[in-house]
């Protein structure tokens, strides 16, 4: 990976979980946020062409591409793309390092020092009323999409009964 994309890979990994109620936003969404079913898996990991991690490297050198997995059809795919790329750049400004290492499987098959050790240490929200919680409380988030957007979108989505 280029050090853009390590950078931006790194901010991404450190916030994604805060996104999930933006990238999963209906109830039925969490059934996907399991290990071992070539799903998202719970943690907050990377892995080349790993469909147990959450976001999987993909592709030959030089014409890899990330494929975030923790985004399910029920996403406005506007507000998903804009929270994810929002989060990356982050990383790109910052100029952050990748801290957090590969996984060849599923995360949670790693001892907790393993995960530690590799610096995973974020891990999803089961339930959409925790994930709405961390996304209001989350500074990046609001920042990215705005205070203001945040709160009515959430607002809407618990409203709604999603």
């Amino acid at each position: 990976m280029t050090p853009l994309e390590r950078s931006f890979l790194q901010s991404l990994l450190e916030k994604l979980p805060s996104s999930t109620a933006f990238t999963l936003p209906t109830e039925a969404s969490y059934d996907r946020v399991q290990d071992r079913i070539w799903s998202c898996g719970t943690y907050a990991c990377w892995g080349k062409d790993n469909r147990e991690a959450a976001v999987r490297l993909t592709g030959p050198p030089g014409g890899h591409h990330f494929e975030v997995r923790s985004v399910d059809g029920t996403a406005n795919p506007h507000i998903a793309f804009a929270t994810l790329l929002g989060l990356g750049l982050i990383g790109i400004e910052k100029g952050l390092e990748l801290r957090i290492e590969e996984v060849d499987d599923s995360a949670v098959d790693l001892s907790a020092e393993e995960r530690e050790r590799k610096g995973i240490t974020g891990r999803f929200e089961r339930t959409l009323s925790a994930a709405r919680d961390l996304a209001q409380s989350d500074e990046a988030i609001n920042d990215i999409l705005g205070k203001e957007f945040v709160q009515k979108y959430l607002s809407v989505n618990e409203v709604c009964g999603f």
